[in-house]
């Protein structure tokens, strides 16, 4: 998300006795999270074992979502991790535009 920020999109099709499309994001991450995407029904998108080193981060995420009669249900659950750079494209670009200037 640039600014040393964090963040997740999502994207998930549900199907059966309520059935939804809901997608969004980036929602900004800076540790354990429970965000509520979606009212009716209810879709959650739970980050938690949240991470982060200058290089690395890693979090596991789920994403629930309320199911009239069958109660709540995970959608999605997977731990996530790898490694980062803590600087934007745009200052890699600028960086390297001022550095052909020095050149010249």
């Amino acid at each position: 998300m640039g600014n040393g920020k964090i963040g997740v999109s999502y994207d998930s099709v549900f199907s059966g006795v309520k059935s939804g499309h809901v997608q969004g994001g980036p929602i900004e991450i800076n540790g354990d999270i429970t965000k509520v995407v979606n009212d009716s029904p209810r879709v959650a998108v739970i980050v938690s074992q949240f991470n982060k080193s200058p290089n690395y981060i890693s979090m596991h995420i789920a994403i629930t979502v309320d199911i009239p009669v069958i109660g709540t249900q995970t959608l999605y659950s997977q731990t996530l991790g790898g490694h980062y750079d803590a600087i934007t494209g745009w200052t890699v670009a600028i960086s390297n535009i001022n550095i052909k200037e020095q050149n010249t």
